[in-house]
């Protein structure tokens, strides 16, 4: 003992000198020394553990990352906890360091590490972050609309989760709705060109690929047409239909629909370039003898014009 008084025959007050583990409290006379017994033991106390670093200080939600975990009193350490969740497993290095596997979690957690002696206190050291993983753009649909802008483009992919922004270009989507960490409902700016739609999250940016583009497709145009037997149309217009034409103008690519009048679509039409489209006329029926021809794209449908009227006889 570091010290010591006899209070009396039956008491003595001792100062216990360092030790650890358990040992038995043992007192000396001239007529001699104490027995062991069950009732003379005296426990050292081992410190609780505390946390002092982390390295490094963040991961992936997903786990997995090696921590390696700085601080005091680790020896005998039983478990390390980010947050709620057990990290496995764990190396107790020495009494001062503890590697651990982050397990999966999210947000901001404390890692504690647990003794037989307790567990540490949280503090501002002890903190790990869990990293919310960059987007990433894998498929658009659809793939093109208006330069006027106005279409709903359901964006596939992953990271969506806190979506902040979707970009169209360098244009902020005019609205957009996380439906899930895997798709983005967007609508689209004006614009033109193609263009890369990105998606902005808390950590990053989405990076640019080919799976991202858009193409902001221009109204298009009908400038007029010509009849495959005769330039002069002579010999394409008859009431019944069934004539092979080419019609000529701008922004065809992507055309849905070739239209004849408001209730004549062409019997069946073929895109020959951005500018030419080949159709085969439908009959008059009892519609007006004079129709505009008109083109529908994802661009919009061509206004009418004096140079896109057709004529049966």
């Amino acid at each position: 003992a570091s010290g010591f008084s006899v209070d009396s025959d039956t008491q003595v007050t001792a100062t216990a000198p360092a030790g650890t583990g358990v040992v038995d409290v043992r007192l000396t006379t001239p007529a001699g020394t104490s027995p062991i017994t069950s009732q003379d033991r005296f426990t050292y106390q081992v410190p609780a553990p505390s946390v002092a670093s982390l390295n490094p200080t963040s991961g992936p939600e997903a786990g997995g990352t090696q921590v390696i975990i700085t601080g005091d009193n680790f020896t005998g350490a039983t478990a390390v906890n980010f947050g709620a969740n057990a990290a496995i497993p764990i190396t107790v290095n020495s009494d001062t360091q503890v590697t651990a596997t982050a397990p999966a979690g999210t947000g901001v957690v404390d890692v504690r590490v647990t003794t037989p002696a307790g567990t540490s206190p949280t503090s501002s050291q002890d903190r790990f972050t869990y990293q919310v993983p960059a987007p990433s753009v894998a498929s658009l649909n659809p793939t093109s609309g208006p330069e006027a802008g106005g279409t709903q483009v359901i964006i596939t992919g992953s990271g969506f989760t806190g979506t902040t922004a979707v970009a169209f270009g360098s244009n902020p989507a005019s609205g957009f709705s996380v439906d899930s960490d895997t798709q983005v409902t967007a609508t689209a700016p004006a614009g033109t060109g193609v263009v890369d739609v990105t998606v902005t999250n808390a950590v990053a940016t989405s990076s640019v690929t080919a799976s991202d583009q858009y193409r902001y497709q221009p109204l298009p145009q009908v400038i007029g047409w010509t009849c495959a037997i005769d330039a002069n149309h002579t010999g394409c217009t008859f009431v019944n239909g069934g004539d092979t034409i080419a019609i000529s103008g701008s922004g065809f690519t992507g055309a849905t629909a070739v239209n004849f009048g408001p209730n004549h679509p062409a019997v069946s039409f073929t895109v020959d370039s951005d500018t030419q489209i080949t159709a085969v006329t439908p009959g008059r029926g009892t519609g007006p003898g004079v129709a505009d021809i008109t083109v529908t794209t994802p661009g919009g449908t061509s206004p009418t014009n004096d140079n896109d009227q057709f004529s049966w006889d």
